[in-house]
């Protein structure tokens, strides 16, 4: 079942062979496996984890690998289109130049797409800077990056909401050459931060599960239909919700917000996107809603032109035609 993926971190893709590959390559660790962070429901678990990845990405033809495998799992999950957060900060602040990076994340998509089919856009991760000044630097340094791979600009918010007119400054920034904008409100980032992302002009939000707790804040997201991009097993498996029956997925859908389902971090939860839609594909039903809503949804929140994502629907169209004719076949024989 085709479908795309638009909260997906590029470290947190790395699975385990590929982490101990890169640890005796450049001398470092390869880090904990999924079942060790299982359970922690800690967000310093998995910001350390994934910190401690990053370490290990250090020549273009690290990042080539770990893109192209990413690309490569992205298919067996049904993925055909993702945008991708890469988190540069980390690896800069290593002495890693952003050319080498780049080039690296560059040759990995172009060769996914060749061998895989599977379309990979980039978004800059913010999160390691968190300072207006660096991030500013940041987007001089890659304002004259090809378009057609980097989409936008994303991360955590909550170093730019304490700042008054930090976040807007950014957000406008990166409008000005071209980008969009995603940013999280993530971990137990309260209503309050959330409007202040709608206050900044966001393109999207990342997570947002506790976005129904304000009334007002949700109407001001659904009648600016500005797409929230959720991750449900990576909400529980930080701790912001108990566990996945108690996540305000399903009660967002039946709110009207434009919600759709995300991966973030496959690798380290053990989890890729259609498992994502297997685990909460059986609330659906109780809403009115399906599959096909949450993947539309997902297709139309995608930085992509009307074309594309007509192109889109009309891939997943076909496919429920030639699903339903097998059935049939299978029915008369």
């Amino acid at each position: 079942m085709p479908k795309v993926d638009l909260h997906c971190q590029l470290e947190g893709t790395a699975h385990r062979a590929t982490r101990a590959k890169l640890a005796l390559a450049h001398g470092g660790e390869a880090g904990v496996d999924v079942d060790e962070l299982s359970g922690r429901a800690s967000a310093t678990a998995f910001v350390g984890a994934f910190d401690q990845f990053s370490s290990l990405l250090q020549t273009p033809a690290d990042f080539e690998l770990l893109v192209y495998e990413a690309t490569r799992d992205a298919v067996a999950a049904g993925i055909t289109y993702r945008e991708m957060l890469f988190s540069p900060g980390y690896h800069l602040q290593r002495g890693v130049a952003f050319a080498d990076l780049w080039d690296g994340l560059s040759a990995g998509i172009d060769a996914g797409e060749a061998d895989f089919g599977v379309t990979t856009r980039l978004i800059l991760d913010i999160d390691a800077t968190r300072s207006v000044p660096l991030v500013l630097a940041l987007l001089q340094l890659i304002r004259n990056t090809d378009r057609q791979t980097l989409a936008g600009i994303g991360g955590e918010a909550s170093g730019f909401v304490e700042e008054d007119g930090a976040l807007r400054r950014v957000v406008d920034d990166a409008n000005a050459i071209g980008l969009n904008t995603c940013f999280h409100a993530g971990y137990d980032a309260a209503p309050a931060q959330i409007a202040s992302l709608v206050d900044a002009g966001v393109d999207r939000i990342g997570h947002g599960a506790r976005l129904l707790e304000s009334r007002e804040v949700a109407v001001r997201v659904i009648e600016r239909d500005i797409p929230v991009v959720s991750c449900p097993s990576s909400d529980v498996a930080m701790g912001v919700v108990g566990e996945l029956s108690a996540h305000p997925f399903r009660e967002q859908l039946r709110r009207g917000v434009h919600v759709t389902l995300s991966s973030d971090c496959p690798a380290l939860s053990g989890l890729d996107l259609a498992d994502e839609y297997a685990l909460v594909g059986e609330t659906l039903g109780k809403i009115d809603a399906s599959v096909d809503d949450v993947i539309v949804a997902g297709i139309d929140a995608a930085w992509l032109d009307d074309s594309q994502k007509r192109s889109m629907r009309e891939e997943l169209a076909s496919f429920r035609r030639r699903e339903s004719m097998d059935a049939t076949a299978k029915a008369g024989s």
